[in-house]
């Protein structure tokens, strides 16, 4: 099986349906267990039998504390533990630990846990239910409870309100593997010590709401490890972190995968600068319709393999803020995202990537994808740019940049409804002018890095729908920046997708000429928006006025010199006559009050500029009155043009 199936294995796990494997064969869903870096102890299993005979039923730990089981009860009495080797598979540590004889645990009288006394606690009782007494648990001396209450099967609820937890460094693990906790109160946790969250949540399947906003002492300040802090958690539908201060975490890998209940996700302050794996991240949550990473700074991260994999329901995703250029490592990084119409990788400059395997294949809603500034000349190993491109179904205009190199083995296909691709080139999307590829051939023609940038269509070309509305004009002073961003409003794909975002524009190929004036001049400058490839543009008169306001200067016209009078023959009619002016035309008397041209609209009726070409009142900017007759030029001409 190659690394791609297993990737649309995974990602089908995370969704609980079946993917067409690549390879043709229709594989069943399993299970799938979320990857974090926190380190998971192998543990050996012991039956019942097993365990019952080696263990006894009571005793007494190092410190006075007794235990005894009776009655389907564990009972731990009050006293002191002190740390332990930390071996969740150890019960010499815990005697009660992964023993199957007991329903109830009654903490009974004062129990101080110390340094690392608390972690693993509980771990592997798969048939503890409810635990009484954990008031009487003292954790004001305890600084690890990494797995305090894993893999407890059938445990429902916790009533952790009487913690003092300033003193702990780590909770990775905290309630992983319990998948029939339902409610844990944390009202009294303070974390502002913790740097150890992995895994802290993994698995527990029942939780379906967890709200840290309502938690002021739950501070994440310190935390470097999340990884698999939320995965698995497959009822988890509220997640507030909102809260989180992620500033010093350097592993999100893992952090939400696998939730398919959730269906939104606010991440808006989250701090990512030192994050160097993001793998996994979002992976099988097929829930998430939407997802707004645009606060993420991603300069240090190395990994983003599967990060957004089986997000089925994602319908578009931004990632114009993305900095991938240390990252190595995107293999899978979309697969079988079937919703996503819409992706923006159009600013991902990838010089250090070296696996690209199956990244955007089963997206087969795409119908343009823009690689411009992908650099792809490391990836050089066959099997690491493995389906690429497989099974992009729906897709009909590719932009490829420079630095992509392609093998066969990226499984590019036709492009929707004809059998080859072909370049624009110096013709438009609706009349390509450029050469004939196969899919095969394409590859082939980007062996090597270094063809010019070019877009790719339907041979024959494709319906060109786009529209673009960009305000009229702009006035600005001398030295100030001109942002093509400020003056676009929206626009429609050549697809016919209505985007509202100027980063949606960029990423779906549109290209902005002449915006690079020099702003320490006065003058008029035109800047012109298209979509590459399209004959349908939209302009934007850009006015430069002097600071402190005034009129802008036209350049002049330099006029052509008059000959000079042949001195040696000034009576020469021929002289004569050609050192004669000939009498400039008279120009046009203009008034004082008439407007610049482009500056002022005059209408015999109200009209209106709209935001979209649907010309709906909603969507209208500006108004411009109907006008008196003695406003109206009598000498000037206009044209109405009409957009369907």
């Amino acid at each position: 099986m190659n690394k791609l199936n297993q990737l649309l294995i995974i990602a089908a796990a995370s969704v609980g349906t079946s993917f067409l494997l690549l390879t043709g064969v229709l594989m069943p869903a399993f299970a799938a267990t979320s990857s974090t870096s926190t380190t998971q102890t192998s543990l050996t299993t012991t039956t019942a039998t097993q365990a019952q005979a080696e263990d006894k039923n009571s005793g007494t730990l190092d410190g006075g504390v007794t235990w005894q089981i009776a009655n389907d009860t564990l009972t731990i009495s009050g006293g002191t533990i002190s740390g332990h080797n930390e071996n969740p598979g150890d019960p010499s540590v815990y005697p009660w630990r992964r023993r199957v004889d007991f329903s109830r645990a009654v903490i009974s009288g004062p129990l101080n846990l110390v340094d690392n006394a608390g972690s693993y606690l509980f771990r592997g009782d798969s048939r503890l239910t409810t635990i009484d007494g954990l008031s009487n648990i003292n954790t004001d001396q305890s600084t690890n409870l990494k797995g305090m209450f894993s893999d407890d099967k059938v445990l429902q609820s916790l009533d952790l309100s009487s913690f003092s937890t300033q003193r702990v460094t780590n909770m990775a693990e905290m309630f992983m593997d319990s998948p029939a906790l339902t409610s844990v109160n944390l009202s009294s946790f303070d974390t502002r010590n913790v740097n150890n969250m992995g895994a802290m949540f993994n698995n527990a399947t029942s939780l379906t709401s967890l709200d840290f906003s309502k938690l002021p002492n739950f501070k994440t300040n310190q935390v470097t490890e999340m990884g698999g802090m939320f995965s698995g958690d497959t009822s988890l539908s509220n997640l507030n972190v909102s809260t989180f201060d992620t500033g010093n975490v350097t592993n999100m890998a893992a952090m939400f995968a696998n939730d398919p209940a959730l269906t939104a996700l606010n991440l808006a302050n989250f701090n990512t600068k030192n994050v160097t794996s993001m793998k996994d991240m979002f992976s099988g949550d097929s829930g998430l319709a939407s997802l707004n990473v645009s606060s993420f700074n991603t300069g240090n991260v190395t990994t983003m393999e599967t990060m957004f994999a089986g997000n089925t329901a994602l319908t578009s995703l931004d990632l114009s803020n993305f900095n991938t250029n240390n990252v190595t490592n995107m293999g899978g990084m979309f697969i079988a995202d079937s919703a996503l119409k819409w992706l923006n990788v159009s600013s991902f400059e990838t010089p250090q990537v070296t696996n690209v395997s199956g990244m955007f294949a089963a997206d087969s809603s795409l119908t343009s994808l823009n690689l411009a500034n992908f650099d792809l000349s490391n990836v050089t190993l066959p099997d690491t740019m493995d389906s690429m491109l497989e099974q992009l179904t729906g897709l009909r205009r590719l932009t490829l940049g420079p630095k992509i190199k392609l093998s066969t083995r990226a499984n590019l296909g036709a492009p929707g409804g004809k059998e080859n691709w072909q370049a624009v080139a110096t013709g438009t999307l609706t009349k390509p002018a450029g050469k004939v590829f196969s899919p095969a051939d394409l590859m082939t023609h980007y062996a090597a890095v270094g063809i010019p940038l070019e877009t790719y269509v339907p041979e024959d070309g494709i319906q060109d729908q786009s529209v673009i509305v960009v305000k009229p004009s702009n006035t600005l002073p001398i030295g100030a920046k001109f942002d093509p961003k400020e003056a676009f409003i929206s626009a429609i794909t050549p697809e016919r997708r209505t985007v509202n975002s100027y980063a949606e524009a960029v990423a779906e190929g549109m290209a902005i000429s002449g915006d690079d004036f020099n702003t320490n001049t006065a003058g008029q400058h035109t800047v012109t928006y298209r979509f590459s490839g399209s004959d349908k543009l939209a302009q934007t008169v850009v006015t430069i006025t002097p600071n402190g306001g005034g009129t802008v200067t036209p350049t002049p016209t330099p006029s052509t010199p008059t000959a000079p009078t042949n001195p040696a023959n000034p009576s020469s009619p021929s002289s004569s006559a050609s050192s004669v002016k000939p009498t400039p035309p008279i120009a046009p008397t203009i008034p004082e009050n008439t407007a610049k041209k482009k500056t002022v609209v005059y209408a015999l009726k109200t009209i209106y500029l709209y935001k979209n070409p649907t010309f709906k009142k909603s969507q209208r900017l500006v108004k411009y009155p109907k006008q008196k007759r003695v406003n109206r030029p009598n000498v000037c001409r206009y044209r109405l043009r009409t957009f369907e």
